[in-house]
Formats: structure tokens, C-alpha cells, sequence
């Protein structure tokens, strides 16, 4: 079962499924407790990403271990909104401070989006559409990437003599990421070894896949993700690289691929290879594409178009920003999530139309 799809409600009348969490001690203490950005809690973006990759598999009932059939979870257009800061509720002192509480919103027609109760407000954190595809494939009838080419290219990056061939400093890496205000706990510091290209255009690094326990309370563990995104940052020693003395996070992705159908075999040996390439890099911002790879050199996530900004400590906030003028569009959910438990009775007497019981569990609010 996964850790953040604890409940889930499906809207009769748009279809739309609504999961909701809370980010409790046990999940704080398995592994989002070791992601602190200046100093508060935050959901990485990576875990943003997976958990509408797996709301997505659970609404749509697919079945990702059918024999003969590979269902592929896409995702586009995923941009992150406001940072998502949780409540550490692994200290009880007697001050009654509630788990953070969020919710997925999965509409009919693949609009995903993630929310969570700020102070009583509902504060929309990420959106973007999601489907899921059936069959092989290929890059030339539906736009899937060559799976096969990208296995080759990062094969090709690690060969003697290919592109990668500068030896990466993973403590210096991660020293530089505590500098700049992301302290990586143990079970984010995933990166092993790996090199990377001359100029920072590209690199290849090996990383544990880490802790088993993942495996079976997520979909694809958002620690590893997240390390993958990291590996951007593993040409900073080359003159042309971002300044590493500013924290870099991601926050939107163009397109995301992921096969639920390899994760057998990702999990098959303890590390995993990720290969990054960096599409252009300013003082401010890291465009990139990213590959995970099983040991075996199967592609399990492909990243196109991650781009990843600078954030500093004002831009963390657990407080919800200024609501914006919003009114009621019927049928879509693209901003803020308001769930209210409301039982309504109805008693009609049309003709002979009996008494109508009405449970109304949600309403939904959309930004203009």
C-alpha cells in the first residue's frame, strides 16, 4: 500500500479521484524527515512527481503486472507551485500540532494536481496531466522515447574514452548542497560514484537504490528521484556549471516516463546507474534530461525538460500565500482543493419523485 494514497474518494458526478493523506511521524521518520530545504520539512518535487504517478495507477485500476502488456504512467506540463512544508509531529510536546494533511486530486480527463490545509486555507502545491499507455511503442508512432537508444547512451557515456570521463566528488557534491541550505539525511544521500563530462554537459553516476522498505510503501521511491535530480549538480566543478552556492530545486518537468514493468528489475540489485545530461545552465536556473536505469542497463524512468530554479530561505513557507479571486468551475480542479464533510437531505415532492438523499463530500474551487 502506498504511504501518501491512505484514503481515497471517487466524485460520482465528475469521475475526479480525490486521495487524501496525512504526512504523519511514520512517514516523517522513514524517509521525508531527511529532506529539510532552510531548514524546515519539505516534500521534494521528486515525491510530488511520483505520488501523481501512483494516484494516477490507482485511479485508473490498471493492473502494471499483467502478463504480456506494459503500461507506461506519462506525465506533462508537471509544474510545483508553492513549496510543500510538513508539520514535524515526531516530537509530541503537549502543543497538539496536527499532521499535514494533503490531497491528489485525479480528474476524468488526467488533470492531477496536489493540495494541502494550510492554517484552514487549501493551498494548491503542483499540477499537471497524467496518462497511462498501453503497448510497446516506439519514438515514431506516440512520441515514446527510444528505450533502447537511451539504454546505448548511457552505456556509451561510461565507455572508455565517451563522454563522461571526469571523476565526481559525491562528499564534495553533498558538502555543497549543505552549504547552500539542503542538508541531505542518510536516506536521500544516494549518490555512490560517477563521473561526468568535462564540461558539466553530462554525467553518469551510480546510486544505491536505497532503503527496501520503499519498494512496497511507494510506487518508485522519491528518495531515489530525487537523487537523480541531483545528479545534475555532479558537473559543478566545471567553470560553466550553475553557482552551487545557491540551492537549486526543481520546478516544473516537461515530460516524465515511467515503466512500472521494470521496477522488478531495478530492485533486482543494490545500485542503480542515473544519467543526466544538461540541456543549458545559467546562474539561476538548470534545464535537464535524466535517465534511471536498473544495474542490468533497463530504463525505469526517463525526465525530459527538468528544470530546476534557485530558492531561497524566504521562498519556503508553511504559510499559505494570498488567495487569489476564485469562483466555481464545474468539473475541474485546478487550484484549490476545499473538502468539507456535508450531508444534505433533500425531500422533494415533484410528481412521483420520492425523497432524494444527497451526500454532498466535496466541493471544488478553481482559481479564476
Amino acid at each position: 500500500m502506498h504511504r501518501l494514497l491512505q484514503q481515497m474518494h471517487r466524485e460520482t458526478l465528475s469521475s475526479s479521484c480525490i486521495f487524501t493523506s496525512y504526512l504523519h511521524a511514520g512517514v516523517l521518520s522513514e524517509w521525508l524527515g531527511d529532506h529539510i530545504l532552510h531548514g524546515k520539512i519539505v516534500v521534494p518535487g521528486a515525491a510530488l512527481l511520483e505520488l501523481c504517478c501512483a494516484a494516477a495507477l490507482r485511479a485508473s485500476g490498471t493492473n502494471t503486472n499483467a502478463s504480456g502488456v506494459e503500461h507506461k504512467v506519462v506525465v506533462e506540463g508537471f509544474s510545483i507551485q508553492v513549496p510543500l512544508v510538513a508539520t514535524d509531529v515526531r516530537v509530541q510536546d503537549g502543543s497538539g500540532v496536527d499532521a499535514t494533511r494533503i490531497w491528489c486530486v485525479v480528474e476524468a480527463d488526467g488533470a492531477v494536481s496536489v493540495h494541502s490545509d494550510v492554517d484552514g486555507d487549501r493551498v494548491l502545491h503542483a499540477e499537471g496531466v497524467v496518462r497511462i499507455v498501453s503497448g510497446a511503442g516506439s519514438a515514431s508512432n506516440d512520441g515514446q522515447p527510444d528505450w533502447a537508444a537511451l539504454s546505448r547512451a548511457a552505456a556509451d557515456a561510461g565507455d572508455a574514452g565517451g563522454k563522461c570521463s571526469e571523476g565526481v566528488d559525491v562528499q564534495q557534491l553533498y558538502d555543497s548542497f549543505r552549504s547552500a541550505g539542503l542538508p541531505y539525511g542518510p536516506t536521500f544521500r544516494l549518490m555512490k560514484s560517477g563521473r561526468a563530462a568535462v564540461d558539466g554537459s553530462s554525467s553518469l553516476m551510480t546510486l544505491s537504490v536505497g532503503h527496501e522498505s520503499l519498494r512496497t510503501s511507494t510506487t518508485l521511491s522519491p528518495p531515489l528521484i530525487d537523487a537523480i535530480l541531483q545528479c545534475s549538480a555532479a558537473g559543478s566543478q566545471s567553470p560553466t556549471s550553475a553557482d552551487q552556492s545557491k540551492t537549486m530545486v526543481p520546478f516544473s518537468f516537461d515530460r516524465v516516463w515511467l515503466r512500472p514493468g521494470a521496477l522488478d528489475s531495478l530492485w533486482s540489485e543494490k545500485h542503480c546507474i542515473a544519467h543526466t545530461e544538461v540541456r543549458s545552465v545559467s546562474t539561476d536556473m538548470v534545464v535537464s534530461d535524466c535517465t534511471l536505469l536498473s544495474a542490468s542497463g533497463e530504463v525505469v524512468l526517463r525526465i525530459e525538460g527538468m528544470h530546476a530554479r534557485s530558492i531561497s530561505a524566504d521562498g519556503v513557507s508553511a504559510e499559505a500565500p494570498a488567495a487569489p479571486s476564485t469562483h466555481l468551475e464545474v468539473g475541474r480542479v485546478s487550484s484549490f482543493l476545499y473538502s468539507v464533510d456535508i450531508l444534505c437531505s433533500i425531500q422533494c415532492s415533484m410528481r412521483q419523485l420520492e425523497t432524494i438523499n444527497i451526500n454532498i463530500t466535496t466541493i471544488l474551487y478553481s482559481t479564476l
